[in-house]
């Protein structure tokens, strides 16, 4: 009973102990500070766009179309004249709202088949992993493009399409995951003194399987800001007059690109630096969570 008591106190330790790791990793690694900085400052912006935003991105200026970056227009404008800097910031509200909102339904989907094939296996298991293998094995651009031309391209789709695109990868990295859980010793110990399953995957399985998967959901993001981008890019994303990064690079501006190269430098660079931001930040939360890591920056 003593050797129980000890193993389930060790277990709730854990997920505080992770918390307070990449919490030092954040103040320690100036690599990380400054990408959760300008993550934080792309979501200010989103959030306050009517605030920072100088002009209204729907509002045409015929007078200044095709003007180069000024002080009265710091990122140029298009080909009807609406403002880039404005465009830009309210495209990142679609970005992030696409790449986070999908990341995330993803993630519980994901994360909830993982758990249920890993812990009871079977049947489940085998309709979980080979619905996964079916749609893993066609490529997911050309997934997300029969979707959404048969759904119709909207904001709302795009997310859902891309989340159920994401969930058969998630689904496997929280099964591995279970599955090495499952047979630790204090799970054996707890099932045997009559917690439930769901107990089990509550107390005993979810929190020990969450590092890796907030790792990869971190990395998730900036891939479904990347697909988000593409789609609209091709005319099935976000449709206009909305403003996204990837229509902003759509084949309406590709004409213009020669004599206004603006256009296609600023969403092409925050959609890259969005993209590298998420994916750093992944990196660092899983250095920051590996001991071997930590022992050879100490």
């Amino acid at each position: 009973m003593l050797e129980n008591e000890s193993l389930w106190l060790a277990f709730e330790a854990v997920p505080r102990s992770r918390r307070t790791m990449v919490a030092h990793a954040l103040r320690r690694s100036p690599i990380m500070s400054l990408t959760v900085a300008f993550i934080g400052l792309l979501v200010l912006s989103a959030i306050l766009a009517p605030v920072v935003s100088p002009y209204d991105p729907l509002e045409f200026h015929r007078q200044d179309r095709l003007l180069a970056p000024s002080t009265t227009y710091p990122l140029g404008t298009d080909q009807t004249g609406r403002d880039q800097l404005s465009r830009l910031i309210y495209g990142a509200r679609v970005s992030l709202y696409v790449g986070v909102g999908a990341a995330a339904v993803s993630m519980l989907l994901g994360t909830a088949l993982g758990l249920a094939s890993g812990y009871w296996g079977g049947p489940i298991e085998m309709i979980v992993q080979r619905f996964g293998d079916a749609l893993m094995s066609l490529p997911a651009i050309l997934v997300a493009l029969v979707v959404v031309a048969l759904a119709g391209p909207s904001l709302n789709n795009v997310l859902l399409i891309l989340a159920l695109i994401a969930t058969p990868s998630v689904s496997r990295l929280a099964r591995a995951a279970t599955l090495q859980i499952v047979g630790m010793q204090y799970v054996t110990a707890a099932e045997s003194g009559g917690a439930s399953p769901l107990r089990l995957i509550g107390k005993h399985i979810l929190p020990n399987i969450v590092g890796p998967l907030i790792v990869y959901s971190s990395s998730l993001v900036g891939t479904m800001i990347l697909a988000e981008s593409a789609l609209s890019f091709l005319g099935l994303g976000v449709p206009p007059p909305t403003p996204t990064w990837g229509n902003m690079l759509s084949s309406d501006s590709q004409g213009f690109f020669e004599v206004a190269p603006w256009l296609m430098l600023a969403p092409g660079l925050a959609i890259t630096a969005t993209v590298l931001a998420f994916n750093m930040l992944g990196d660092e939360i899983s250095d920051a969570l590996d001991p071997k890591v930590r022992r050879g920056r100490r």
